[in-house]
């Protein structure tokens, strides 16, 4: 009993710590990088994913389930398909940055210092 108990201790710590993460689901990773990026080119897009992937978490993306996501066209949900793809497999243009924003975002103001990459109007951070 005591050994479980251990375990399940030892387990909680490495999940609050971030040392196992759990997984995000394509579709998830899809949502959001069409929530941030639609507007932005399929190189703009990879960054947002290799962020994303940085990250470990979808928690504070703003783009997870925008709400004018129904209406993009499919075109934007293939680039977006295609940006998590092949950002498996590409080097990381955002530098292992985690958090993103566009220069108008009081966070990427507050980090300027920080900013690792810029791709379209993102700043990598």
């Amino acid at each position: 009993m005591k050994t479980l108990l251990i375990i399940v201790w030892v387990l909680f710590i490495a999940v609050f710590i971030g040392i196992i993460r759990a997984e995000i689901y394509k579709s998830e990773a899809v949502d959001a990088i069409v929530g941030e990026a639609s507007n932005q080119s399929p190189e703009t897009m990879a960054c947002i994913a290799h962020a994303i992937r940085n990250r470990g978490t979808l928690k504070g993306v703003y783009g997870s389930h925008a709400r004018h996501n129904a209406n993009e066209p499919e075109e934007v949900w293939d680039n977006a398909r295609d940006a998590w793809d092949i950002s498996l497999y590409t080097r990381d243009k955002t530098h292992g940055s985690k958090n993103f924003g566009v220069a108008s975002d009081r966070n990427v103001r507050t980090n300027l210092k920080r900013i690792k990459a810029q791709c379209g109007d993102f700043y990598f951070y």
